[in-house]
């Protein structure tokens, strides 16, 4: 008579979303590896199956899943069959949270208001709109700089540093991020040339 001891020591997840690596809590939109570690490693011919929340399954070990949405939140359980057709199983879990989404408005009175146009020398402010989550941290990339506010206050516009796309990247408290741009135009002012009058 032969016993074996079959049993799984961990389910390691592997990925690299939200703010700690491989600990089950990541991002919409990121991918996860799951693998079954067995106590005994030398056993061979064995079989995996795996099934998770909203009727998720799969075979082989490890499985993978991208792209990975908050329906995949919840519990994943693998079992293990060997050759003798003995069963174990085990359980991990993974939570996804959502990317934070939002549109970029522009506020301003220079000419026509709100319209992403702007005279040179205006202010204007730009403020992202979160539909989806908020923002932690914000970072701003455009022609002449960068930011880190929301709203981001451009106190005077100038064609060199503030004419032509901004760009926004936002990450949540998860570790989040998303990103979404604006295109800003920025005119010269009207050129006034030198005239005589004449009686």
């Amino acid at each position: 008579i032969t016993i074996t001891t079959l049993a799984v020591a961990s389910i390691t997840r592997t990925e690299s979303s939200g703010s700690v690596n491989n600990d089950g809590i990541l991002c919409e939109g990121g991918q996860v590896s799951l693998q079954a570690v067995m106590t005994d490693p030398s056993l061979t011919g064995l079989t995996y199956s795996w099934a998770g929340p909203n009727g998720y399954s799969d075979s082989g070990n490890p499985v993978s899943i991208n792209p990975v949405t908050v329906s995949n939140t919840g519990t994943y359980t693998v079992t293990v069959t060997d050759a003798n057709m003995c069963t174990t199983t085990f359980t991990t879990t993974l939570t996804v949270n959502p990317v934070p989404e939002f549109t970029i408005s522009d506020a301003e009175t220079s000419g026509i208001a709100n319209d992403e146009t702007v005279c040179v020398g205006d202010p204007f402010t730009l403020t992202a709109n979160f539909t989806v989550g908020a923002g932690a941290t914000y970072s701003w990339a455009f022609p002449g700089g960068t930011g880190s506010t929301n709203p981001l206050v451009i106190a005077s516009a100038s064609i060199a540093s503030h004419n032509g796309t901004f760009n926004l990247t936002v990450t949540d408290a998860n570790g989040c991020t998303n990103t979404a741009n604006i295109v800003m135009s920025v005119e010269p002012l009207p050129a006034v040339s030198n005239t005589t009058l004449k009686a």
